[in-house]
């Protein structure tokens, strides 16, 4: 379950962020295999068009920020990782 995406749009719900994704390597014919967006439950900061969105089964990262899966679709912020 891995992605390799940026994000297209960011759009405000009341669970939280939903994330509309688009494949960071259009050129290269990349799919995103089924995941076209993430929600962000219980965000502490808006992410921004354009960020690159990455990470595989566990965790995601969206730009230095580093988030664990709560489903398929799903983020919550790691906030035991320390970003550099």
């Amino acid at each position: 379950m891995s992605i390799d995406a940026k994000i297209r749009q960011v759009e405000e719900i009341p669970e939280g962020y939903l994330l509309h994704l688009e494949p960071r390597h259009s050129d290269t014919g990349f799919s995103l295999a089924g995941q076209r967006s993430l929600l962000i439950e219980q965000p502490t900061w808006k992410p921004e068009w354009g960020m690159e969105v990455w990470g595989g089964d566990s965790t995601v990262m969206i730009g230095e920020r580093r988030y664990k899966r709560n489903g398929y679709t799903k983020l919550r912020e790691d906030f035991t990782y320390e970003r550099g």
